[in-house]
């Protein structure tokens, strides 16, 4: 972890800059081990989310990225918990519930995909509920926001960092399914 806080110090200046970056609701970070539930606009939100967060959060990426030598070494800095896309992955569902578990946070993107638009809480995938479901940890709702849902470099780009959705609340919602789409509509409604 340090040499990730070290890479993190080194470029949280020019990711700020460039990308413009404005975080509201450091407040709402819990102290405990917590998922980041995030819309997915850009391949630099995890990046941007790094930055926006003052601790370690290991990311959820398709394990595609790991061909490419130099996202292979930032992935594993970060941590990363590859997934394969298309599929009920369930290594990856446990390799998500055991970093929690063991105090780690993760960050995830529950439409499982960069999506254009306005994000809807139907698009979250199901796996994301039985992550949820199963760790009973809060969901912290991170809404990445820019112009026409595009970041561009210059741009304002706001993070907003919602109030933790604690698992009574959750837990109410019955199914993983429903879990997933309950947490993620927080992200949605402030669009």
């Amino acid at each position: 972890m340090k040499l990730y806080s070290f890479i993190r110090a080194l470029v949280w200046l020019p990711v700020r800059l460039s990308f413009n970056m404005r975080v509201e609701g450091r407040e709402n970070i819990p102290e405990e081990a917590f998922l980041l539930c995030a819309n997915h606009i850009s391949a630099v939100d995890p990046l941007i989310l790094a930055i926006a967060f003052p601790m370690p959060v290991r990311f959820v990426a398709k394990e595609e990225i790991l061909k490419i030598p130099f996202l292979r070494l930032i992935g594993k800095i970060d941590r990363m918990i590859p997934v394969a896309r298309g599929t009920a992955d369930l290594k990856a569902m446990r390799a998500c519930m055991n970093a929690i578990n063991e105090g780690d946070n993760v960050g995830i993107f529950p439409q499982g995909t960069r999506t254009e638009g306005k994000p809807q809480a139907e698009q979250a995938l199901p796996g994301t509920g039985l992550i949820i479901m199963r760790t009973k940890a809060p969901v912290v709702p991170v809404s990445i926001m820019a112009k026409d849902n595009k970041i561009r470099l210059f741009r304002k780009t706001r993070v907003v960092i919602g109030k933790p959705v604690s698992y009574e609340e959750y837990s109410t919602a019955g199914s993983s399914a429903e879990a997933a789409k309950f947490c993620f509509k927080r992200v949605c409604d402030r669009f």
